[in-house]
């Protein structure tokens, strides 16, 4: 009995544990400062394993590739065509969602590009 109480509570706490995936779909809004100290503003969407960034907000894709989701974290990979300057390898984040937007710390990216402008800032929802 008591070997059968604790495999239900050990299961019970892995379930409770196990982080739910998170959900970035939607267009988000990222307000970020440049190195010359100019703000910029952006837009990145999320849908269907697809995102896509207008930067400078003028309707312009300047990137767009995929994404996957496995728990708190987001891994984002560029189309390699979009952009001038794509980045080769994907870019891991981990993700805290709260009711002030999506804030994305860096977990692993070669790409210094895009980890400069995702890496510890938090996009709101337009």
């Amino acid at each position: 009995m008591s070997t059968l109480l604790f495999s239900f509570l050990g299961g019970l706490l892995l379930f409770v544990s196990t982080p739910a995936d998170i959900d970035p779909t939607g267009t988000w809004k990222l307000t970020m400062t440049t190195p010359d100290g100019q703000e910029m503003v952006a837009s990145l969407t999320f849908k269907d394993g697809a995102f896509k960034g207008d930067f400078m907000m003028d309707g312009e894709i300047d990137v767009a590739g995929s994404y996957s989701v496995e728990g708190d974290e987001i891994t984002i990979q560029d189309d390699g065509e979009t952009s001038e300057n794509p980045c080769v390898g994907p870019g891991t984040y981990s993700v805290v969602m709260s009711d002030s937007g999506m804030s994305l710390t860096l977990v692993e990216d070669d790409c210094d590009q895009r980890s400069e402008v995702l890496d510890g800032n938090t996009l709101t929802k337009m």
